[in-house]
């Protein structure tokens, strides 16, 4: 329910910008450290930051964090919270749970950034294809090998057909991109 126009107009504006400026003071008291990592961060990387939309998020420069643990993180000042912003793979497991670990760090230490399948697809979409009962799963359809080799400087072409391919898997609608 709305709040009524009278209620709206009874805030004491001047007392909101009070508690603004006094919270502000406080968050960069409490934050020096991601403050300097800002300002140096400014020199290779544009805000200051991995990417720009950090920035957007609050409305107080973002904390650079140090690590995780189950729901919780620690900002580099030593701060730490409960961590309601997770990020997607964190929000399906929560951070660093050690089975998730175990098994990252075994793959990562036999190769994990390649252009050709490994077992753990297979593992992964049988797993998948299990639990929500998909007869198949695919994320990028079938590309014509040669494209790249006629147009190299075309990069979303993959991109857009994919998702044209995922959205006629899901919506059972025929193709409408060329080649895909």
């Amino acid at each position: 329910m709305d709040a009524p126009l009278d209620a709206v107009a009874a805030v004491d504006l001047k007392r909101v910008s009070e508690v603004k400026l006094r919270e502000d003071e406080r968050y960069a008291v409490a934050h020096p450290r991601s403050r300097a990592l800002i300002e140096r961060g400014m020199r290779t990387m544009p805000a200051g930051v991995p990417m720009t939309w950090m920035t957007f998020l609050w409305d107080h420069p973002p904390m650079f964090i140090d690590g995780a643990d189950g729901a919780r993180f620690q900002d580099v000042d030593g701060n730490e919270y409960v961590d309601f912003s997770l990020g997607i793979t964190a929000a399906s497991g929560g951070h660093a749970y050690p089975a998730v670990v175990e098994a990252a760090c075994a793959r990562i230490a036999r190769g994990f950034n390649f252009t050709l399948p490994t077992e753990d697809s297979v593992v992964a979409s049988e797993e998948l294809a299990r639990r929500f009962g998909l007869p198949l799963l695919a994320v990028q359809p079938q590309l014509d090998p040669g494209e790249h080799r006629r147009d190299p400087h075309r990069p979303g072409s993959d991109r857009e057909r994919a998702r044209a391919h995922v959205r006629g898997q899901v919506s059972g609608a025929p193709r409408r991109t060329a080649g895909g």
